[in-house]
């Protein structure tokens, strides 16, 4: 029977735990590997069986009994116990040799009585009965009762294994199950998979769009109101805005391309008729005009050679005394008066001859039409003030804000800015376009190369897990960053936003389309990848 420090439980019994269909109480089949019999224990007597582990005390063993069950052994309960399993070849010395000897008269708490099992054997059939002195009893001969009338009373009961039939040969087909089992773990492991590389996804903020004033003015009338959902096509009217500067600039250049238009006129409309006719009149007035001045100087000529000669014949008579001095000096006076004459008539031919050069020269220019180069310089300046006015009246039209985007307006309450002077470049409103989201998702390194712009993505998002969201890899970014996981590739996934639920700063999970790869590989790739880098980069 069991002593402390010299017998144990064995440790090879196989112990299958069941259930008694009748009361629905746990039942214990402990079965000898060595002998292949069968016993049957309930849930208190196995209890005490696995106390019994060589180091445990009797009274320790009825206190921990007394705690799970509720109810006290005696000693003699536990040493009739004891002896019966020892009987059975279920408990061991230390030193491997059966246990026979007796419990030591100690004071314990009352063991359960082990009685037949009230179920039916399991599909071992009991071919023999248990001992008689598998019953205790006490001292009056009598059957010792539980305090706890909860559990039926039980004895060990021996299920032998069934007899094996010498005649019954194995037939080889027996050992096909195990094949049958690999080759099919063989062929699921060998079955192509589709392997999606994917990531941690945040969703960006929508496409959006400032409005600004192009031009400094006052806003005049606003035709949307803002922040209403209201869907609104590209260039449509959002306001108009009064621009009084603009509309004086654009006059004055008016001013100044039709002054440039009709000097450019004038330069392709020369010579006319009548300016030829003038010059050529002007050439041949002062074509007489010189041959008249030439007559008078040589008149001039004349007169003074013989103002000269009766000035000089008039000195010599003088001199001889035969002619008064008077006489004399108005001869030579005359003279004199002569000479000037004909100065003055030189000076008078020269001028006229300069005019007529004048006027033949303008003459000749105009029948040679104006320079080409002075038409090329009047084309430019009519050109540049033309497209000053053009951009000047496109500003105007500018004035008008319009939609940047196919979008909504975000910015509310518009009406209020009527009446308001916005410089150039203030904001007047923000466009948004939320028909599709962008998302970042954050790939590891090692599947850069199976993402490529255009595959399908499929989304789940934390706020809608029950719900898949379809996409498509917009760009995938050239270079690595580091994230708490290690080194990843950024990839950018557009996401249709069609019932309008996707917010900025939405996370979940992405994956995208791949490639196929057997199943073996699909589920072991760091494995592989461990085997491939890691264990490569140790080998010297």
């Amino acid at each position: 029977m069991y002593k402390p420090e010299q017998s144990y439980f064995r440790k090879d019994l196989v112990v299958t735990q069941t259930m008694n269909k009748k009361n629905q109480t746990k039942i214990y089949l402990v079965k000898d590997p060595a002998s292949g019999q069968t016993f049957e224990f309930g849930e208190e007597e196995y209890f005490l069986c696995q106390s019994m582990d060589g180091t445990a005390t009797p009274q320790q063993i009825a206190q921990a009994f007394e705690r799970r069950f509720g109810f006290t052994l005696t000693r003699d309960d536990l040493n009739e116990f004891s002896r019966q399993i020892a009987g059975l070849g279920l408990l061991k010395r230390h030193d491997a040799e059966k246990v026979v000897a007796a419990v030591p008269e100690a004071v314990l708490p009352p063991p359960p009585t082990l009685q037949p099992s009230p179920e039916p054997a399991p599909p071992e059939a009991v071919t023999s009965p248990p001992p008689a002195d598998l019953v205790s009893t006490n001292g009056n001969g009598q059957k010792p009762t539980r305090r706890n009338t909860r559990h039926e009373e039980r004895t060990v009961q021996q299920i032998p294994p069934p007899p094996e039939d010498p005649g019954e040969k194995k037939s080889w087909l027996g050992n096909l199950g195990p094949i049958a089992i690999f080759l099919g773990i063989a062929v699921v492991l060998a079955l192509p998979y589709p392997y999606r590389p994917g990531g941690q996804i945040t969703l960006l903020p929508p496409r959006q769009q400032v409005i600004q004033a192009p031009v400094s003015g006052k806003v005049d009338k606003v035709f949307y109101k803002g922040a209403d959902g209201r869907w609104i096509k590209k260039d449509t009217t959002l306001a108009v805005m009064e621009t009084v500067d603009l509309e004086n600039t654009v006059l004055t250049l008016k001013e100044s391309v039709n002054n440039a238009q009709a000097n450019l006129n004038k330069l392709l409309n020369t010579p006319l008729p009548e300016q030829v006719a003038v010059a050529q009149k002007n050439a041949e007035v002062a074509s007489q005009q010189v041959e008249v001045v030439r007559q008078q100087m040589e008149g001039a000529k004349a007169q003074a050679l013989l103002s000269a000669q009766e000035a000089t014949r008039y000195e010599m008579l003088f001199k001889e005394g035969a002619y008064a001095e008077a006489l004399y000096q108005e001869a030579k006076t005359k003279a004199d008066v002569d000479r000037i004459n004909v100065e003055a008539l030189k000076n008078n031919l020269a001028a006229a001859q300069k005019s007529l050069e004048q006027a033949q020269a303008s003459f000749t220019l105009l029948l040679a039409g104006p320079h080409p180069q002075d038409i090329v310089a009047a084309r430019a300046q009519l050109r540049g003030q033309e497209q000053q006015l053009k951009f000047q009246k496109e500003e105007m039209q500018r004035a008008n804000l319009v939609m940047p985007i196919d979008g909504r307006l975000v910015t509310s309450y518009l009406e209020s800015k009527i009446g308001t002077y916005l410089n150039q470049g203030m904001t007047f409103a923000i466009a948004e376009d939320d028909r599709n989201i962008l998302g970042e998702v954050q790939v590891p390194e090692y599947d850069a190369e199976l993402i490529k712009p255009g595959a399908k993505v499929e989304v789940k998002l934390l706020a809608y897990s029950s719900t898949p969201i379809t996409g498509q890899v917009v760009t995938v970014e050239p270079a690595t960053t580091t994230a708490s996981f290690g080194q990843v590739i950024k990839v950018v996934v557009k996401i249709p936003n069609t019932k309008r639920v996707l917010k900025q700063g939405m996370t979940g999970y992405a994956k995208m389309a791949g490639t196929t790869k057997p199943v073996l590989l699909a589920f072991t790739q760091p494995i592989v990848r461990f085997v491939l880098v890691e264990m490569w980069s140790w080998i010297p």
